[in-house]
């Protein structure tokens, strides 16, 4: 069994259509007026996100994570992060068996980009 689709909910639809596309190449496959998108991501993982007005409030810890294929995809992925995306981010390091880090994009929504080591 694989999970092959997540809903998160988001605040503006258009500014996270536009990160998840632009940092880990997410492409729109589908919309559903202004308020929902469907996303398609590698091996045919769907992402949903759907607008409303209220965010929920997700649990301390939560998080999306994104897996590299190694130590040197995350520290470009930070240096991109960091140079385009104006946000408070980590400095990426090892954790639990990976190395990695984590920031928040719009929408208050934890975001974790590590590699297995």
């Amino acid at each position: 069994m694989q999970l092959n689709h997540l809903n998160l909910i988001v605040s503006d639809l258009t500014v996270a259509c536009d990160f998840f596309c632009r940092y880990f190449d997410f492409v729109v496959l589908a919309t559903k007026g202004s308020r929902l998108a469907v996303l398609q991501g590698q091996a045919q993982f769907s992402f949903v996100l759907s607008q409303q007005n209220e965010l929920p409030q997700y649990p301390a810890g939560f998080h999306v994570g994104f897996i590299l294929e190694s130590t040197a995809a995350v520290d470009q992925c930070f240096t991109r992060l960091q140079t385009e995306y104006a946000a408070t981010i980590q400095q990426p390091h090892s954790m639990r068996g990976s190395y990695g880090f984590y920031f928040e994009v719009p929408s208050a929504i934890l975001i974790e980009v590590s590699t297995l080591l």
